[in-house]
């Protein structure tokens, strides 16, 4: 604004200048034309003024939080193993996907999970239904997740078999039950 006022006010001191009567023609000669040049730059200036004044009252937008994950379906616990066993060094494991799994829920080249979300505690006959499913003379490791825990028969048949046992919560928090799971969670870092 103020460089628009300075060339208009030049522009009207060089219209003055230039008529004088004595014939002179001064420096403010070009102020018409310096005035022209300069005014653009004022509307500029006066422009990003503006912008920026809107934009200082305009609220701040500040970004949302981040949407907790929650597990509450069967697939979701199925993600959440699968993703913390390639966290733990099975970094090819993948969801075998609905229908008939045959027991296992995650599988990668050097083990197999079962994942279960039950109201109740897993007992001993599912974690017998992983190693029946994982077969004889197994060369993959076998982890079992759970939303709610083990009984101590569970974890007492886990334990001889080498089953890594887990146990998770809403929040997608895993953590170790059983002494092959804590092994595993120690060789990892």
């Amino acid at each position: 604004m103020l460089l628009l006022a300075v060339g208009l006010w030049l522009m009207g001191k060089g219209g003055v200048e230039f008529s004088r009567t004595d014939g002179e023609y001064t420096l403010w000669v070009v102020a018409p034309f310096f005035g022209l040049a300069i005014a653009p730059l004022g509307w500029t200036f006066l422009r990003d003024l503006v912008r920026v004044s809107q934009a200082r009252r305009q609220p701040e937008i500040k970004p949302a939080p981040p949407a907790a994950v929650v597990i509450t379906h069967w697939r979701d616990a199925e993600f959440l193993a699968m993703a913390h066993m390639q966290l733990i060094g099975y970094p090819d494991a993948r969801e075998t996907g609905p229908g008939s799994d045959g027991g296992i829920d995650v599988q990668a080249t050097r083990g197999v999970a079962q994942v279960k979300m039950l109201a109740r505690p897993v007992g001993r006959p599912a974690v017998q239904m992983l190693v029946g499913a994982a077969g004889q003379g197994r060369k993959r490791d076998l982890l079992f997740y759970s939303r709610q825990g083990y009984t101590k028969q569970a974890v007492h048949f886990a334990d001889g078999e080498g089953v890594m046992l887990f146990q998770f919560n809403e929040a997608c928090d895993v953590w170790a039950v059983n002494g092959a799971a804590h092994n595993a969670l120690r060789a990892v870092g």
